[in-house]
């Protein structure tokens, strides 16, 4: 082999392997069935990202169920999609999930020689498995960057969910982190708050890289510059479930009502608790109070709601970054929620910090924004000019070179 010839192979490899780095394989496992349950914090992040990445040159490939896929088409983003394995709701036999099991964990034949970055936009185990087993298997082809919200307390049974559900939980979720720990070239934890737990279970500060949430300030003030009608009281969005504090929400409802009789609430996302809470709504004869709006996945839609509220509420018991309080900052919305110290570290003194759990305190605070105006709209200036600093274009092309450089 002449000199020249060894200079080109090797020039061709350099650019080859220059090729395959704009290649970004996503392994989505969010749902076992054909419709999306509802919309977190997380899912809102990974589609966001992700669209930037695509607007900005990445090769996208998606890995999931058809769950996966509505949620990326909802937000317009251009990809390759390699179809997971999606549990019908009339099979649900032993068969079925042993099935279900073994499609879950390993990625179709078509992905084994994919060379590029493998993102998992969790560390959740049914993600990191097919992750770690891809990187096995392609050492030299693959980078894996995983991202962490949040690690779960090991007193489960202290967390506002079911017992066993809590348990179930921590224990993929812990076994998934066990992967990430060993195999992933870079590790990138959602918040400061998620990067210290990271350091308290003794990950090397080198190995990770902190990575934030955003919001399209842009895009919402161009949705929402014609509305200028507020037509409710206040507004919620989040998943249904009792860790969000929505069952919490229907009481703090209730005695905003017993002073202010019209007062109407909107919640927009779907989960586990609708039936609950539609049965304690009826119960406390609120139907023309509180309205159940469901997922709304159209952006428009979802911020033209947010501005014609006057409040943003949200008594979550669990969270990382809550995505939905910078969306409703960039509405101009004060923004109310129980004051976790993951709350604070982000969003500071920029929302209105309720207790944890003192429901009678949240609903006092509320009748207080409804009661003064002047005080609403200071309120919501001061989080309308901090939330102007976390673009999501910025911020995606800051991960991706975390990403790149690993």
């Amino acid at each position: 082999m002449t000199v020249l010839q060894g200079f080109t192979d090797f020039l061709k490899q350099f650019l080859q392997s220059k090729s395959d780095m704009k290649k970004i394989l996503i392994i989505f496992n969010i749902s076992f069935r054909n419709k999306l349950s509802g919309v977190s914090g997380n899912e809102i992040r990974l589609a966001e990202i992700v669209r930037n990445w695509s607007l900005s040159g990445y090769q996208i490939h998606l890995w999931s169920g058809l769950a996966g896929k509505e949620l990326f088409d909802g937000y317009k983003i251009k990809y390759f999609f390699h179809k997971s394995f999606t549990l019908k709701v009339d099979n649900q036999n032993k068969s079925t999930y042993i099935l279900l099991i073994s499609r879950l964990i390993f990625p179709p034949k078509s992905l084994w020689k994919f060379k590029g970055i493998v993102y998992t936009p969790t560390e959740g185990f049914t993600n990191v498995f097919p992750a770690a087993f891809l990187k096995i298997i392609n050492k030299d082809k693959i980078k894996w960057a995983c991202v962490v919200h949040w690690l779960p307390p090991l007193v489960w049974w202290k967390r506002r969910s079911n017992f066993f559900f809590a348990l179930a939980f921590l224990l993929l979720q812990r076994s998934g982190f066990f992967l990430v720990k060993r195999l992933a070239d870079i590790i990138l934890p959602v918040s400061e708050s998620t990067a210290n737990q990271l350091k308290d279970v003794g990950i090397q500060k080198a190995r990770y890289k902190t990575v934030l949430c955003g919001v399209n300030f842009d895009k919402i003030q161009q949705f929402t510059e014609s509305i200028n009608q507020e037509q409710y009281e206040a507004v919620c969005i989040k998943r249904l479930e009792e860790g969000k504090g929505m069952l919490d929400l229907v009481d703090i409802w209730r005695m905003v009502v017993h002073k202010i009789k019209t007062a109407r609430l909107i919640i927009i996302g779907t989960g586990p608790l609708e039936a609950e809470m539609k049965k304690k709504i009826r119960e406390f004869k609120l139907e023309k109070n509180i309205f159940l709006r469901g997922l709304i996945l159209d952006q428009k839609k979802k911020f033209s709601e947010l501005k014609k509220s006057k409040l943003f509420v949200l008594p979550s018991y669990e969270e990382n970054w809550a995505i939905v309080i910078g969306e409703a900052m960039a509405c101009g919305l004060p923004v109310l929620a129980y004051n976790l110290p993951e709350l604070v570290m982000v969003w500071k003194k920029n929302f209105v910090h309720i207790p944890i759990g003192d429901k009678d305190f949240f609903a006092g605070e509320i009748i207080k924004y409804l009661s003064n105006r002047n005080l609403s709209i200071s309120q919501g200036k001061m989080g309308f000019k901090y939330v102007k600093q976390f673009d999501w274009k910025k911020i995606a092309l800051q991960e991706i070179k975390f990403i790149e450089n690993s």
